[in-house]
């Protein structure tokens, strides 16, 4: 059917109905079509068609059609109900339609090559199994983008835009390694234990020697000793006769031998600082280093299903330090430090407590700055009391046959934290040190391995000192703490 065109006429703009302008089509013919073509109920204000598409729309008094470029769009009215529009070629073009009253509406069409939702589709099922991917369709572009994606997903995105080039374009990015600053960390972590032992008083011997019995009597006498009896004056005139003369008959002797002896004490005792962990932590800027020196206490515990299961209680050292440096040899961040031991005058079914001391606190330092914590303290008193039973309790002369015991133990643990920023020298002497020791090692036992950095094999000999003597001077202000 020939169809007219017409000049761009606004909406609402009334125009003298020209002579019906429709196709006879029987009901059979028109199921069919319906059956190819995308049913619209009503005629829109735009519409996007890609090429060889076929719309349906239900107009009911439809009268007339006019199309802007009949190379892009094809427009046919069917018994005065039904407009059906083909699309031809790729473009833009306008449609004017008439009803039987005269009333224009202009309609503004874009032909794309391809279907694009069909496209999106597609593209929604190919990358289903890839995480962070958005597929947006903006104009006659479909746009699969997405940020710090895995290399292999961006590759396979890349892939599929090229499979349905023009019109689909992958912006996918891959994730970057972001590179931190990195942190070293130097801990010392100090106990100072002041112990006051105080032991004053008269401590007698607690056990004897038991049943003693024995004879004695004169074998032979030397008249240069003898036992005088009781009431024998030493320079009578009968001393030289009784050193002289023997004891006939034995003598017995029975009783119980107890030696009772005291001993005065006084004693203080006084402890000092022990160094209880070392560590030296490494992390990035923003990162979290984390210590544990100790152990971990199994506890029972029930599910809700009442399955039995064991969960461990950690307990010890342990120390968390969340550092973030700047450009300028700044730190700052946030410290957990908690100190706990095994404490069985708490106990729950068998299961002892603990005894913990924590701090929480937050710093901002250059680098290599000390950090001080303290305050993490522990206080234990006891007293004891033994000596010789019935007479250690008597008033007055109590004191005398009892000794006392007691003992204060105060503990308190300081925290010295330093952190510096790692530099690109930083590891230098420390790889130079572990080199050193390398080589001594191979000295001694014979089984240094040949250096390929070094021909000659001619290296300086390590210095002495252990291996605590490892370190360099980072970063920053040094900042050792004083040995306690």
């Amino acid at each position: 059917m020939p169809v007219s065109r017409a000049p761009e006429t606004s909406p609402g703009i009334r125009a003298p109905a020209p002579p019906p302008q429709q196709a006879s089509i029987t009901e059979g013919e028109l199921q069919r079509i319906a059956a190819r073509a995308t049913v619209l109920q009503r005629l829109p204000d735009t519409l996007t068609l890609y090429v060889g598409q076929m719309v349906l729309v239900k107009m009911p008094g439809v009268a007339r059609v006019a199309i802007g470029s009949g190379k892009v769009l094809e427009a046919r009215v069917l018994d005065g109900a039904n407009m059906l529009i083909t699309a031809q070629d790729a473009g833009d073009s306008t449609l004017h339609v008439w009803d039987k009253n005269g009333t224009v509406r202009k309609l503004k069409v874009r032909v794309n090559v391809v279907d694009l939702d069909r496209i999106a589709d597609e593209l929604r099922e190919i990358t289903h199994g890839i995480s962070g991917v958005n597929i947006r369709r903006i104009g006659e572009r479909i746009i699969m983008d997405g940020n710090s994606l895995d290399p292999a997903a961006v590759e396979r995105l890349n892939t599929v835009a090229q499979l349905y080039a023009p019109a689909v374009v992958s912006l996918a990015t891959a994730e970057r390694i972001r590179v931190d600053r990195m942190v070293d960390i130097q801990v010392r972590i100090v106990e100072f234990s002041k112990t006051a032992l105080d032991d004053l008083g008269v401590r007698w011997q607690s056990s004897g020697d038991g049943f003693n019995f024995g004879l004695f009597s004169d074998i032979a006498s030397s008249g240069s000793y003898r036992v005088l009896p009781d009431g024998t004056a030493f320079n009578s005139a009968n001393t030289p006769n009784l050193l002289t003369q023997n004891r006939r008959m034995p003598e017995a002797y029975f009783g119980i031998g107890l030696t009772l002896s005291s001993r005065i004490n006084l004693l203080v005792q006084r402890g000092n600082a022990f160094l209880l962990a070392s560590p030296n932590l490494s992390t990035r800027s923003g990162g979290e280093a984390k210590f544990l020196a100790g152990g971990e206490i199994p506890l029972p515990a029930l599910s809700t299903q009442g399955a039995g299961s064991v969960e461990f209680k950690p307990y010890g050292v342990r120390l968390n330090i969340k550092p973030i440096a700047d450009g300028e040899g700044n730190i700052s961040g946030s410290i957990l430090t908690e100190v706990s031991s095994i404490d069985r005058s708490v106990a729950v079914q068998g299961i002892p407590g603990l005894l913990i001391r924590r701090t929480d606190t937050e710093f901002n330092v250059k680098a290599g700055e000390t950090i001080v914590l303290s305050g993490l303290l522990s206080r234990e008193s006891t007293r004891s009391s033994d000596g010789v039973p019935g007479l250690r309790k008597a008033p007055i002369i109590g004191r005398a046959f009892r000794a006392d015991n007691d003992t204060d133990k105060e503990q308190e643990v300081v925290v010295f934290i330093t952190p510096r920023v790692v530099d690109p020298a930083y590891g230098q002497p420390r790889i130079e040190r572990a080199r050193q020791l390398q080589q001594d090692v191979g000295r001694n036992f014979g089984t240094l391995t040949e250096d390929k950095s070094d021909p000659g094999g001619a290296r300086p000999p390590a210095t002495n000192g252990d291996i605590g003597d490892i370190g360099t001077t980072p970063v920053g202000t040094p900042g050792q703490p004083v040995a306690p």
